[in-house]
């Protein structure tokens, strides 16, 4: 839960490319959780006046797509906050197209689709999390996974903050990793869009051109050298 680089690393291989790709960025995206969330269901107020407080505030803003309370919940430099956009969206992305093909389709299709993750939400694994803090300074891990890396967090003017310092360090490269999220992102909401009018009328017709449509995205973001913005939606602020 609290690192958004070994799940992806874990992987594995995929018989067709693009599912890769969706496992990768379901990896940074904390592991895709927060999917199980009742559209009404609303998140409790922000609260950063302890570790677990500040962790629970982050894990519910990544789940309702609140962009705004996940950059406030964190310290990040200006690309950091800018990858923290891109996972929300992509989030938001994810949802659409697990939604859509839920709804069409059935839930048994998500396994070709590579969406068909576990529904644990991020908030729950905090509250499970075991609190160790020091002076400014705190981490959260995961009791039932103790080999994950743990959360840091760090005190500023009396209110704790997700530590973000690691992902600069993980990336090597974060213009063009900015750039496939957003591609994905673009291209989950353009599928799901697609799935809804009936464009795309069956399960596989649909998976073919979810595939199509994220191999043109890894490939055209591999071959641009200037990033691209965070794709358009109404609920993010700007």
């Amino acid at each position: 839960m609290f690192s958004f680089i070994q799940s992806a690393q874990r992987g594995g291989n995929f018989k067709k490319p693009w599912a890769a790709l969706v496992f990768l960025i379901a990896g940074l995206m904390l592991s895709g959780a927060g999917f199980s969330l009742a559209a009404d269901e609303k998140a409790p107020p922000t609260d950063w006046s302890t570790p677990k407080a500040a962790a629970k505030t982050f894990a519910y803003a990544m789940e309702h797509g609140d962009a705004e309370v996940v950059r406030t919940s964190c310290l990040a430099d200006a690309k950091q906050g800018k990858l923290l956009d891109a996972l929300v969206g992509s989030l938001k992305g994810m949802k659409s197209l697990r939604e859509a093909v839920t709804t069409k389709f059935g839930a048994e299709a998500l396994k070709t689709f590579h969406l068909d993750g576990g529904e644990e939400k991020i908030s729950d694994e905090v509250d499970n999390a075991e609190v160790k803090e020091e002076a400014d300074t705190a981490t959260l891990t995961a009791k039932n996974k103790p080999d994950e890396k743990p959360l840091t967090l760090k005190k500023v003017d009396g209110k704790w903050k997700v530590d973000l310092s690691f992902m600069s360090a993980q990336m090597q490269d974060m213009d063009k990793t900015l750039m496939m999220i957003n591609a994905s992102a673009s291209v989950m909401q353009s599928v799901a869009a697609d799935i809804q009018s009936g464009k795309l009328s069956t399960a596989k017709q649909a998976e073919d051109e979810f595939g199509s449509r994220m191999m043109a995205a890894f490939v055209g973001s591999a071959n641009t050298t200037e990033p691209t913005t965070a794709p358009t939606d109404p609920g993010m602020p700007k």
